[in-house]
């Protein structure tokens, strides 16, 4: 089930460019696996606006002063757009994966996705929401519903199924289940794949 999930993470990165360095399904502490990739401009930001603290749960309730959310389009998506695209889909690729392969699961919780689902959250709200970052929970969760049911399109395309189900059997076989992003590659069939341009799955006003 690591592999999986970690395989959908790298694959789908991959697919949108983002550079995977390495696949882990070697266990650390509590960690049950990991995939390792440069941080993205979008990823940055998201952090930068974390560690500032003024976005985390409850500690952030609605308050009138911050002003109305930025709808639904990210402030600086002529700037960055293709690259916070590819991040929202890298974040939930790898409970998509293990959803199509042992789901479909009930809900979110309790499934090991949490930590996804964090830097998901953290991503939106640093490029959703307004300045401080705020942005309603079902707000997150129709931007969330838009990326998880295009990570399941992306995943259940025939040459993505056939490079996701090659870099898990590789996982799993390699001698310290670890992969690196040159064999992760080197996993991606022959036939060519569509182009590397991410793609907003949330449909903007005309």
């Amino acid at each position: 089930m690591t592999a999986t999930h970690e395989a959908g993470h790298a694959v789908v990165g991959c697919y949108f460019g983002i550079k995977v360095t390495q696949l882990s399904i070697r266990r650390i502490g509590g960690n049950l696996g990991r995939v390792e990739a440069g941080l993205t401009h979008p990823q940055l930001q998201a952090t930068a606006l974390g560690l500032s603290r003024k976005i985390f749960g409850e500690s952030n309730p609605f308050s009138p002063s911050r002003g109305s959310v930025i709808g639904l389009c990210p402030r600086d998506h002529f700037v960055h757009e293709a690259g916070l695209h590819a991040d929202l889909h890298y974040m939930l690729a790898g409970a998509a994966a293990q959803n199509i392969q042992y789901g479909p699961y009930a809900s979110w919780g309790s499934n090991g996705w949490e930590s996804d689902l964090r830097r998901f959250h953290l991503l939106v709200s640093a490029h959703y929401g307004n300045l401080d970052g705020f942005i309603p929970n079902s707000s997150v969760a129709f931007i969330r519903d838009r990326y998880w049911n295009s990570c399941h399109e992306i995943l259940s395309r025939p040459e993505i199924r056939v490079w996701h189900k090659g870099v898990t059997r590789a996982a799993i076989r390699s001698e310290h289940g670890v992969l690196t992003g040159d064999e992760i590659n080197a996993l991606r069939p022959r036939r060519p794949l569509p182009p590397n341009r991410p793609t907003s799955p949330i449909p903007t006003a005309a």
